[in-house]
């Protein structure tokens, strides 16, 4: 199949709580021999492809604590705005796969997306992934990452510090990711080309 190419490039931030499909939207759904199943998104555009935890993984696998907010957490997100400006600038378009629970709120954060944007001439995306919340934990319990340990145990504070449903800033949607992938990639297409 042809990849999409977006020109101007384009800045997509696929953003939700832990559990809420981000991945699997971005990168399809896969058997547990490593077979894919169903593509994601990034089978059918052509963009380079950022993920937190890949990236936060290199510093530590620990999720919470001082560490973790002021080293791991800072380090990551500016390791993803770099690499995103980066790419940008060369006229690559981004698909940035990162909770943001917290960040999205923020108009600091909406606003240094936009000038981003602007600055490399691209076209500004956000994808909220959403899901009911029996399906999130069911999604966390199934994977069984140690990173998601603290969550299951303080699943009313973790709710808290990451809703499932906040506001989109800018130019955003919100992907119900209890649908089919197929019908959420769908819908994350036709966006991308709006």
């Amino acid at each position: 199949m042809e990849r999409l190419y977006f020109n101007p490039p384009v800045l997509a931030i696929v953003t939700g709580t832990s559990g809420s499909g981000k991945t699997t939207l971005s990168s399809g759904l896969y058997d547990g021999n490593g077979n894919r199943i169903s593509p994601g998104v990034m089978h059918t555009i052509h963009a380079i492809y950022i993920n937190k935890d890949m990236i936060s993984d290199g510093f530590s696998k620990e999720r919470s604590g001082e560490f973790y907010e002021q080293v791991v957490r800072r380090g990551t997100y500016n390791a993803i705005d770099n690499i995103a400006r980066c790419n940008l600038m060369l006229g690559n378009s981004i698909w940035i796969d990162a909770n943001y629970s917290t960040e999205v709120q923020n108009e600091g954060w909406a606003s240094r997306y936009r000038i981003l944007a602007e600055e490399t001439n691209s076209m500004l995306k956000l994808l909220r992934c959403v899901a009911p919340e029996d399906i999130i934990k069911r999604r966390l319990e199934e994977r069984s990452y140690e990173r998601d340990r603290g969550k299951l145990e303080d699943w009313t504070g973790f709710l808290k510090r990451e809703p499932i449903h906040v506001p989109v800033p800018f130019n955003g949607i919100e992907i119900d990711t209890s649908n089919s992938l197929e019908e959420c990639v769908k819908r994350a297409l036709k966006f991308l080309q709006e």
